[in-house]
């Protein structure tokens, strides 16, 4: 029987591979299977990945590599690993990234023992050099946050999941929808995941168009997951994560705000959420602090601030 199921995507990381793949064939936990995504890439990342598997033959076996025959983009090579399932729970793990070595099977363990659909913990952020610890011990009943801390049940991708396309934002729109299907969570107080801070992705570059792109690409996933929330009858209930979200889409202009028709666009983007920001008691006081700082083109000080509950 396979435990757990790695579904890790694979473009432009031929630096960063072989980091990855050793820490996910260095596992402690037996009967793990491998789910590779070839999402097109252009460098050799496979033909790193494929001299990374050749120290490791009793691993081939548990090995997968799927090829697309274009670029698609994280979400979807996400969504084309879980076709090849047979788990009974799924991790994902980002190419760049790499876990502690008992990570999955202290993770499983704890899945098993608490009958648990969902179990998470702490992870590292980390430059390849230094490492900050990130607590996720508090998460509301609709997870946020990423997916690769996670075990999730096979079993709840099953259900009527809308999977985003988009980039950005995209682990939030599945987790909204995979938290609300599990029926028991459980969480690891301990720092078994390092998620690379990589200068060359999309989420570091900083420019006109790469901020207009995170933006659009954000919006999508905060109007998926508003989709989902009415039509389970749960929006007003969770109205004060939406309004959240729909800030922290506003949040990716902040570095072009100077431009004045960029803070136009910042005011028009979800324009329905002003009124609550200083009239809702489901809007904490630091928000609405930072809210007041952006209307005063304060911007650098509201991203200061935002920074600590984004």
């Amino acid at each position: 029987m396979i435990k757990v199921s790695v579904i890790i995507p694979i473009y432009g990381v031929e630096q960063y591979i072989e980091r990855c793949a050793t820490s996910l064939f260095e596992q402690t936990l037996d009967n793990v299977e491998f789910i590779f995504v070839n999402d097109c890439t252009k460098d050799k990342s496979i033909e790193n990945l494929k001299k990374v598997i050749e120290k490791y033959p009793k691993r081939k076996n548990y090995i997968q590599i799927i090829n697309h025959n274009e670029n698609f983009g994280l979400p979807t090579a996400r969504r084309t690993g879980l076709g090849y399932v047979h788990g009974e729970y799924v991790a994902h793990c980002d190419s760049d990234d790499w876990l502690e070595p008992n990570a999955y099977e202290t993770l499983y363990n704890e899945a098993i023992k608490n009958e648990a659909d969902l179990v998470w913990c702490d992870y590292y952020r980390s430059d390849g050099k230094n490492k900050k610890l990130v607590s996720t011990m508090k998460q509301p009943k609709l997870m946020q946050g990423p997916v690769w801390n996670k075990l999730i049940k096979a079993s709840l991708y099953k259900e009527d999941i809308i999977f985003p396309t988009a980039n950005k934002a995209e682990d939030g729109a599945l987790l909204t929808q995979l938290s609300y299907y599990s029926q028991k969570r459980t969480y690891v107080p301990r720092p078994l995941y390092y998620y690379f801070i990589n200068p060359a992705s999309i989420c570091s570059v900083v420019s006109e168009d790469a901020c207009l792109k995170k933006m659009n690409q954000e919006i999508d996933n905060v109007l998926l997951r508003e989709k989902f929330l009415k039509k389970h009858g749960i929006y007003d209930e969770n109205i004060n994560h939406v309004l959240r979200w729909k800030m922290l889409c506003r949040k990716n202009l902040i570095p072009i705000l100077s431009n004045r028709k960029y803070y136009k666009l910042w005011k028009s983007t979800f324009p329905e959420i002003d009124k609550y920001y200083l009239l809702s008691s489901s809007i904490n006081i630091r928000m609405k602090i930072a809210y007041i700082l952006i209307r005063l083109r304060l911007e650098r000080v509201f991203n200061t601030i935002v920074d600590k509950w984004a």
